[in-house]
């Protein structure tokens, strides 16, 4: 939970380790999705202007936003 953080703002976040992983270039010969280590990223946002969500809902969301990554062929970042 990132509170004052917007979207641009979490998307710059999520990047970090994301690269940070990338960079590494750690090798997985048995992964279908690529031939090294990579991380995929599920993100929700909230803002005042949106009907209030609960942490729980928020977290929900998050989640959500990391399987559809994951189905979209993994190693990327995805938004809810």
């Amino acid at each position: 939970m990132l509170p004052e953080t917007d979207e641009a703002g979490a998307e710059t976040l999520a990047r970090r380790p994301h690269e940070a992983v990338r960079a590494l270039g750690i090798e997985h010969a048995y992964s279908d999705a690529a031939p090294h280590v990579t991380i995929s990223v599920g993100v929700a946002t909230h803002s005042p202007q949106q009907p209030k969500r609960d942490a729980e809902a928020l977290k929900r969301s998050a989640d959500r936003a990391l399987y559809q990554a994951k189905s979209q062929g993994r190693n990327r970042i995805s938004f809810e």
